[in-house]
This record gives structure tokens, C-alpha cells and sequence, in this order.
């Protein structure tokens, strides 16, 4: 499970990337089920981003499936023809990453159904903005920012948190 969290308040473009990974994740539950194959889902997702002018700041598949492994087949990818069934687990995971910018990323994971699937993800997806008033924690914020940005675990104005369970990407605004 991925969420996006805005340090501070969102920019207008950040809300736009935002809202448009957000439709195309829609885009992607509202078709999936049984019977489907994996880049069927995928396109209707990619459509979305592809029409809003962000098609080529996608660079992954939309998902793919979770079991002994977190990375398992079949995938919902442009080269996965594989033909869903009830059941199988799917990450639905799209996103948009610019390069010098950020990137945003919501992902869910579901269970395939005959007629639809069922998200087992319960977390909002409302875009988090988290507003720092106090200096100290602006500090510290910022000092762990650059700590993993060192680390090398910042990669185009944006990072990756785990917390409890969940992965957040964080803009700094």
C-alpha cells in the first residue's frame, strides 16, 4: 500500500499529478475482474495518465501480483496478456515521476473477483499535507531529507518512507 504525502501545502501542479494518478487508479478498479487479461487493466489505467499529457513519466506496469513473493505473475503490464482469474491477488500501483520534480504513486491491493474485485486497502487516498509549523520539526524533517537524500535513497526532488506497514512519497514543498 502507497500513499503520497505533501510536506507543507500542495502545489497546483502537484494536486493535478495527484488527481490524475488518483482517476487513473479508479480507471483501473473500476474494470478489473475475472477474465481479463493483465494489460487490459493496465491500459485503462495508462489512458488516463497518457491523455493528461504524463504517458511517458510511467514507466512501470500498473501492478502485479503478491503471494510467497511480493513480486509475482501475473503482472498488470503492456506485455501481460496473462488472463486474470478469481481470486489472484493484484497491486494496483500507478503513478507519475518527473524527473527533477517528484513522483506520486497510490497503490492498492486487491483480490480479483468474478465480477469486479475486492480492495483490501482501507487507508483514505485523499493527497496528505502535512503543514510543519513548529521549527524544530521543520529541522528535523529537513535533516532526515538529506540524510537519505546522502543515503542515496532520494531520487528526483521526491522520497520513499515505510512506516508502519505503509509506503508514503514525500514531496517537499
Amino acid at each position: 500500500m502507497t500513499r503520497t504525502v505533501v510536506l507543507g501545502r500542495a502545489s497546483e501542479k502537484q494536486r493535478e499529478i495527484y488527481d490524475t494518478v488518483l482517476r487513473a487508479q479508479k480507471a483501473a478498479l473500476d474494470v478489473i475482474r475475472a477474465g481479463m487479461t493483465g494489460s487490459e487493466v493496465d491500459r485503462a489505467a495508462r489512458r488516463i495518465i497518457e491523455e493528461a499529457g504524463y504517458g511517458q513519466c510511467f514507466g512501470h506496469g500498473l501492478g502485479h501480483s503478491v503471494g510467497l513473493f511480493i513480486h509475482e505473475e501475473p503482472r498488470l503490464s503492456p506485455a501481460d496478456d496473462t488472463v486474470l482469474e478469481a481470486g489472484m491477488s493484484e497491486t494496483v500501483e500507478p503513478g507519475i515521476y518527473l524527473p527533477g520534480f517528484g513522483g506520486v504513486r497510490i497503490e492498492d491491493l486487491v483480490i480479483v473477483t468474478e465480477d469486479g474485485c475486492r480492495n483490501l486497502t482501507r487507508s483514505p487516498k485523499e493527497l496528505i499535507e502535512t503543514v510543519i509549523e513548529c521549527q524544530w520539526i521543520k529541522t528535523l524533517t529537513f535533516s532526515l531529507f538529506v540524510r537519505m537524500m546522502v543515503a542515496g535513497r532520494v531520487r528526483t526532488g521526491t522520497t520513499k518512507v515505510h512506516l508502519g506497514g505503509t509506503n508514503y512519497h514525500v514531496f517537499i514543498g
